[in-house]
């Protein structure tokens, strides 16, 4: 049955963002995000949004705080600052998001896609979760040594595009191959494949994409540079000017 449901900002609770007749909480936002509402600072503590369409919504300094957002839709949403301590966010799609400054203590990000979110600032964010991206990335390049430099050029110049193996702009496999001068399927033991969370991690890059616009693209170059300095390899010298 459907009743007068009020968002309220959680700073100041006489402060009303949104109001609609819905039969819940996640139908009341569902609505709000519909109508293009700004729920900025809105109070949505323990709310059951499981599986919700919250794509590019602005959320930012929202109380989430043990929210179930499992399997939600954040692509593109403004979570900046929010308060996500104890969230359920398994298997939510957090592409691009802007997580920074976000409290993520205690939240649940297992299956969570974080490819090309923004964490700048972020807190508690679980080493294991980027990690998993971080060692794949790591075993690419240990298979790829030479064209490391290469590789981390390309993103500097924002020349990688991890949406195609080809062209002028290409993914992971696809600039290893054409600092390599070979085709992107003929790279021994670095076989194409657009499930390995290396590439995944390389989608949320497209091109003119740089460590400085890109936080996909600043989390590889920093794997990069971390892996280059275990090695002892001195970065392109092109590189060295870009950054002086």
């Amino acid at each position: 049955m459907a009743t007068l449901i009020e968002i309220r900002d959680r700073w100041d609770s006489t402060k009303i963002l949104f109001s609609v007749e819905a039969s819940t909480l996640k139908e009341a936002v569902l609505a709000a995000i519909k109508k293009g509402a700004n729920l900025r600072g809105a109070d949505l503590g323990g709310a059951n949004l499981r599986g919700a369409n919250l794509r590019g919504a602005n959320l930012r300094g929202a109380n989430l705080y043990g929210a179930n957002l499992r399997g939600a839709n954040l692509y593109g949403a403004n979570l900046g600052g929010a308060d996500l301590y104890g969230a359920n966010l398994y298997g939510a799609d957090l592409g691009g998001a802007d997580l920074g400054g976000a409290d993520l203590r205690g939240a649940n990000l297992r299956g969570a896609d974080l490819r090309g979110a923004d964490l700048r600032g972020a807190i508690g964010v679980p080493k294991n979760i980027l990690g998993q991206y971080r060692d794949d990335i790591r075993k690419v390049l240990d298979s790829a040594p030479a064209e490391v430099g290469g590789l981390l050029q390309s993103l500097w110049d924002g020349k990688v595009d991890g949406s195609t193996y080809e062209g002028e702009c290409a993914c992971l496999v696809g600039t290893i191959a054409k600092v390599r001068g070979c085709p992107y399927n003929e790279i021994p033991g670095l076989a194409p494949d657009s499930s390995r969370l290396a590439e995944q991690w390389f989608l949320g890059i497209r091109a003119g994409d740089t460590p400085v616009t890109n936080p996909s693209s600043a989390f590889a170059c920093a794997v990069i540079a971390e892996w280059m300095h275990e090695r002892s390899v001195v970065a392109p010298v092109t590189l060295k000017r870009a950054e002086t």
